[in-house]
């Protein structure tokens, strides 16, 4: 329900993500473990490790490279419930589900106070930022 922490973080995306390096972080805080599956890895990247995928090895993600057909199957079925142990939390890539729209509507609002506050803008304004560039 809401406000439990799951048994697991459990997702997929490149090697060098943000929202795995998110999510790492945020296991970390929670103290639960996160599975995190990708594309086969570079050899020279999982030889020495660099960049986000660095990081997040670091604060404990456990990342498991994939075949890319297993990986694309996860883009067209969702959760692999073969491989998310029960009470786990399964989060697409990107961190794109219902579950991230509290935590943009926060940050949403605190750019807005921001503006409003330190910066006197006035309304109408525009808050345009990439998303899902990787």
């Amino acid at each position: 329900g809401p406000g439990q922490v799951p048994r697991m973080l459990v997702s997929y995306g490149g090697a060098q993500s943000n929202a795995m390096l998110a999510l790492a972080l945020v296991a970390k805080a929670k103290g639960v473990p996160l599975t995190y599956f990708t594309k086969p890895i570079p050899r020279w990247l999982r030889e020495t490790p660099s960049g986000n995928y660095a990081e997040a090895l670091a604060l404990g993600a456990n990342i498991t490279a994939v075949s890319s057909e297993l990986y694309k199957s996860f883009e067209q079925t969702g959760c692999p419930t073969q491989l998310v142990p029960e009470g786990s939390l399964w989060i697409p890539q990107g961190g794109a589900c219902a579950l991230a729209e509290p935590g943009v509507q926060n940050l949403a609002s605190e750019i807005k106070d921001w503006l409003r506050d330190v910066q006197e803008f006035e309304d109408p304004f525009c808050v345009v930022l990439p998303a899902g560039t990787g």
